[in-house]
């Protein structure tokens, strides 16, 4: 094998009470095909025993542990990233996961290419979620508009050097943005792989709670400062912002009553796309759950729930019918529902008894027309039927299905019919 492809790679892991989730990472560090790998583990001021226990563990079987006080996630990459021998090096979160091949086919890349500062992979998140991170493809201009390159790419520690390493400073997060920025500064270019090598943890508390308006604010201000002369030569992309830029995803949230009413401190949020979209929300943190409300998307919403599965704490599973489900939509039938308004809201009727016992919701859900297009399929049914035919679809079971009307509706309005 050519020196080259030999080159030592360094993978820094930050832990702060995580260690139930480390032998998932290191185990896929240990796995890598790659033959000269150096794991570093950052105890970051863990309080939690366990965590403490399994660090030590690791140090005694040839890990090396670096244990700090508790210092922030920038400042422990940091710390790891100044201890490595590596010339490359990975910032692994202790949660996550990475494909057994990725380190080696990463530095394959950086041989072939010396230019390269950065180099990442298509992603998939798993745990609370289990589908595939739709980053896009990346450009220059893409990532002036938001961070789409996630946290484990592979870069250089002489990058890192350069760049002065991640900034402490960024206290409300998008210290790997300001990271990336920095090198791409340098003058680097960035080459995505095209296999899923990076596995994102989707945990009950992950991306639960947005940023608020003004700690955005603040990062993208310092952002701006620490980068203008990037941001000025690609300032078309910032100028799109200004007339009207928006995010491309939506947000499906679940309420969880504990006696307090709904309320934004007592929920759990996750973006989502269109498509087919499978929800895990883990409901252990909540005690005493007296009432759920699933609101499926952020906007008016045509959209098609497939599965409804509860679990218990003793691993029982019970299938909920969607037909059951009471909600605002305009109109509901089996699987099918249609929502004319910006909220809307599904309730689940369960008795209180089994109410206590339930820790995990499983929701699989088809999200077919959303917004403006949502609102044009419902006028579009709204008028293929009478309010006599829509009397009798309810009350007669000879009467034409629901999404028999629904499909002449949609039929009668494409293009050529």
């Amino acid at each position: 094998m050519d020196s080259r492809n030999k080159a030592t790679v360094s993978v820094v892991i930050p832990c702060y009470n995580h260690g139930a989730y480390l032998p998932d990472s290191i185990g896929s560090v240990q796995a890598q095909s790659h033959p000269n790998v150096e794991i570093i583990v950052v105890n970051d001021g863990s309080t939690d025993e366990h965590t403490n226990a399994i660090c030590d563990n690791y140090q005694k079987n040839g890990v090396h542990v670096i244990s700090t006080t508790n210092q922030g996630l920038a400042a422990a990459r940091n710390n790891g990233i100044e201890q490595a021998s590596g010339h490359y090096i990975v910032a692994l979160d202790a949660d996550d996961r990475i494909g057994p091949t990725y380190l080696e086919q990463a530095v394959a890349a950086f041989n072939a290419h010396p230019q390269l500062g950065i180099v990442y992979s298509k992603a998939w998140l798993f745990g609370a979620m289990d589908m595939q991170w739709n980053l896009p493809p990346f450009s220059m201009e893409q990532m002036m508009l938001d961070n789409i390159i996630f946290c484990s790419a592979v870069f250089k520690k002489e990058d890192w050097l350069l760049v002065g390493g991640y900034d402490v400073n960024m206290i409300y997060g998008w210290e790997d943005y300001d990271f990336w920025l920095g090198i791409l500064s340098l003058g680097r270019e960035v080459q995505q792989l095209s296999d899923f090598h990076f596995f994102y943890r989707i945990a009950s508390n992950s991306m639960v709670r947005s940023k608020q308006k003004w700690q955005k604010v603040e990062m993208f201000k310092r952002i701006y400062q620490k980068h203008r002369d990037l941001i000025g030569k690609n300032i078309e992309a910032w100028l799109d912002i200004l007339v009207g830029y928006h995010e491309n995803y939506y947000e499906t949230k679940l309420y969880v009553d504990t006696g307090k009413g709904l309320n934004e401190d007592e929920s759990i949020v996750y973006k989502i796309d269109t498509g087919k979209n499978q929800l895990h929300f883990d409901l252990t943190p909540f005690n005493g759950i007296c009432e759920l409300r699933f609101d499926p998307i952020d906007c008016a919403v045509c959209l098609e729930i497939n599965g409804i599965a509860f679990s218990t704490l003793n691993g029982q599973e019970y299938e909920y019918d969607p037909e059951q489900v009471k909600s605002n939509a305009r109109f509901h039938q089996n699987s099918l529902f249609m929502f004319d308004n910006r909220d809307p809201h599904l309730f689940f009727s369960i008795p209180p008894e089994v109410m206590k016992k339930i820790n995990r919701i499983t929701i699989q859900m088809d999200i077919n027309k959303t917004g403006d297009d949502a609102l044009r399929e419902i006028i579009l049914f709204q008028n293929s039927i009478t309010r006599n035919e829509a009397d009798e679809a309810e009350q007669s079971a000879a009467a034409q299905p629901f999404w028999q009307h629904l499909r002449k509706s949609i039929l009668s309005s494409k293009p050529g019919k």
